[in-house]
């Protein structure tokens, strides 16, 4: 969580690379810090067609 709350608290922009459809940190790294910008990635297009962004 320190390393998560580095990241929100720099606010710039980051990419999840393989999210996999936990969206590996950038639920978490958006809730602390709603305008960072980012980008997620992941083979598996329903994945990504199910990402919502808050």
């Amino acid at each position: 969580m320190e390393i998560i709350n580095e990241i929100a608290s720099e606010g710039k922009p980051f990419m999840d690379i393989a999210s996999s459809e936990s969206m590996g940190f950038a639920p978490y790294l958006i809730k602390m810090n709603p305008e960072m910008p980012c980008l997620v990635t992941d083979i598996n297009e329903a994945v990504i067609k199910n990402c919502v962004h808050v």
